[in-house]
């Protein structure tokens, strides 16, 4: 257990990343199954990487709740407690697991390759993910207006710009607005989903009630303590 965490920072002590670690991933797996992503499901600690980020103190005094949980198909980022970002690693030809494939290289074959997601459709599947995801999409509309919804394209070699059914789905203005999901339209799979804007969020918030035990607690006291038993250092705290 020890060296599958070693790519987290040294900070904290082994069991408050332990525990946070666990309980990521037990929220990435109820979003898996919530958002039917592919993939084996349930994801096991040890088969995932995880990486805990510098706990620096709130406002309360507890270490804020940041980290992520990388599975062989996909990233899930955590801020303040909250899952706000999901991104697909492998999707595209030769992609190595836990490993972003960026889509620009493959937007020639993406042209190539017939769509099965209009731009309606395109609003539909990204809206049914977020509603999924506990985003409100009449509370989005309402904020921020209807989505922009855009394709890649491709310059062809005769210089014909060729969309590519790689869209995107943003609502609010600028690079990423506030909320953003793209998605295959050869596919219909989801790509990646953000939710910037807080507010939208409404994802449980997850915390570590016994932080201070764990922060003071030593990897060899951790190590006697579970003796093969399975250690219940969190939970998740009302919304």
């Amino acid at each position: 257990m020890a060296g599958m965490l070693t790519n987290l920072t040294t900070v904290a002590s082994f069991a408050y990343k332990l525990a946070m670690s666990q309980l990521m991933l037990d929220h990435a797996n109820h979003i898996a199954q919530e958002l039917a992503l592919p993939g084996k499901k349930p994801m096991l600690l040890a088969e995932v990487k995880t990486f805990v980020a510098h706990p620096d103190l709130d406002h309360d005094g507890k270490p804020e709740f940041r980290g992520t949980i990388t599975s062989s198909n996909f990233y899930f980022s955590f801020y303040e407690g909250q899952c706000w970002s999901i991104v697909r690693c492998n999707v595209f030809p030769s992609g190595a697991p836990y490993k972003f494939r960026d889509p620009l290289p493959h937007l020639a074959e993406l042209a190539r390759t017939p769509q099965t997601v209009t731009t309606n459709g395109a609003y539909s599947l990204a809206t049914n993910w977020l509603t999924r995801f506990k985003v409100n999409i009449a509370e989005t509309e309402r904020k921020y207006g209807k989505p922009s919804i855009y394709q890649l394209q491709y310059l062809s070699e005769k210089d014909e710009k060729l969309d590519t059914g790689f869209y995107y789905v943003q609502w609010g203005p600028g690079s990423d607005g506030a909320v953003k999901v793209s998605l295959l339209g050869t596919t219909g799979e989801l790509m990646e989903l953000n939710v910037y804007d807080k507010s939208l969020n409404h994802q449980p918030t997850l915390a570590i009630t016994n932080w201070q035990e764990l922060m003071a607690t030593s990897e060899r006291k951790l190590q006697k303590q579970s003796d093969g038993k399975t250690v219940k250092p969190s939970e998740r705290s009302p919304k």
